[in-house]
């Protein structure tokens, strides 16, 4: 099949993000590679979302408006229900505050064409505020650096259907995190392969679900999330984690790096200087762990500083990125496996590959690279039960 031929379903749930909603459409509108169908899902959104979506599907034939009234249908209920409604074979996720690069898709789909064995391919972003402005770049050094354990944004992803479908999609218990654990199911699957260039624009905004959501609910699924992956970096199944999870009472207390995960997130997003106001900081477990002391210092940095922090990160990310370049140049595609420690080396995306464990994660989008690879090094210290 030619390259111009290959369909995509690009799909986008909504809700309340109107003041992005016109960039991340047309951002998809306007991509080099036209065969698409945009599937829009508004989950009940109340702030004019949904009118607006509808102005845009009137103006353009490849956009299917999907529509639910009454309770949000929550982080992960939201994505499988788009996805539920793609047509085609590859899926391009997108987030509705994001903006993708012109040809990201194309990009992807070339990618794709030329492997098989392909479950995942995304891409390097940049980093902006709401509005629009870069704040920060990517950071190439996560395919050489041992604590980079989580490739890229999930908006970038593009994913086989099938594949996705097999592994039964998002999962509801895993809201919040719903990126993290479709990824480590689909790469048990298939091959996740990363372009270095950046195709993608992540925005740092306040209407990320784990801003405007209860703050207990978002706490416990994060504290559920560090109990699984501590589970699956030990090799085991996280199932009857989740299982055990969905049947008892919630949980009192949460581990010290659920505080350090919201800090980052407020960091970025919110207002860092109540971090020591938050219900996850007032139910945090102060049991002794490794980098206690390392962990409050950098959650006071965050309450007294935050500019300082955020500065630090930035500079750090941007020196690591510079001294990747030579050995991540543009044009390559990266296979991910098992963390960096076994997948700095780049090959052609048609080179046979032998499959590898899964890699070891956290969960996605606190903030740029750099303070992603901060939180890893943080929750490292305080992973499992509180």
């Amino acid at each position: 099949m030619r390259l111009a031929e290959q369909a995509v379903s690009v799909v986008m749930p909504v809700r309340n993000a109107l003041p992005f909603l016109d960039e991340a459409v047309e951002s998809i509108l306007g991509q080099t590679h036209a065969n698409l169908e945009l599937i829009i899902g508004d989950d009940g959104s109340t702030d004019g979302s949904g009118e607006r979506l509808e102005t845009w599907a009137r103006r353009d034939a490849r956009i299917r408006l999907l529509r639910h009234s009454g309770p949000g249908l929550g982080t992960a209920g939201s994505s499988q229900w788009v996805m539920r409604h793609a047509r085609h074979a590859l899926v391009a996720r997108m987030d509705a505050d994001d903006i993708s690069m012109p040809g990201r898709l194309e990009a992807q789909v070339r990618v794709f064409q030329t492997d098989d064995g392909a479950a995942i391919v995304g891409t390097l972003c940049d980093y902006v505020n709401e509005e629009g402005r870069r704040i920060a770049g990517r950071d190439r050094s996560i395919f050489r650096n041992r604590r980079a354990i989580f490739p890229c944004q999930h908006g970038s992803w593009m994913l086989r259907r099938d594949i996705f479908e097999r592994v039964g999609g998002y999962r509801s218990a895993c809201d919040y995190w719903e990126d993290v654990d479709l990824f480590l199911r689909m790469e048990r699957e298939g091959r996740v392969l990363i372009l270095p260039e950046v195709h993608y624009r992540y925005r740092f905004s306040g209407t990320s679900a784990r801003l405007v959501s209860d703050e207990a609910r978002v706490a416990r699924a994060l504290d559920l999330s560090t109990r699984c992956f501590a589970a699956h970096i030990g090799g085991r199944d996280y199932e009857d984690i989740l299982a055990a999870d969905s049947q008892a009472a919630p949980v009192e207390r949460v581990s010290l790096s659920v505080v350090v995960l919201v800090a980052l997130e407020r960091l970025w997003r919110g207002n860092p200087r109540t971090i020591f106001k938050s219900w996850a900081w007032r139910h945090a477990s102060l049991a002794r762990r490794h980098h206690r002391l390392r962990i409050l210092i950098l959650l006071a940095w965050t309450r007294l500083a935050p500019a300082s922090l955020r500065g630090l990160f930035l500079l750090r990310t941007r020196f690591a990125d510079w001294r990747a370049r030579n050995a991540v140049p543009d044009g390559s595609v990266h296979v991910w496996r098992d963390g960096a420690r076994c997948a700095a080396r780049l090959v052609p995306p048609a080179r046979e590959v032998p499959a590898a464990a899964p890699p070891r994660a956290i969960p996605a989008d606190p903030s740029p690279a750099a303070a992603g690879q901060l939180v890893a090094a943080a929750a490292s210290a305080c992973h499992g039960p509180a």
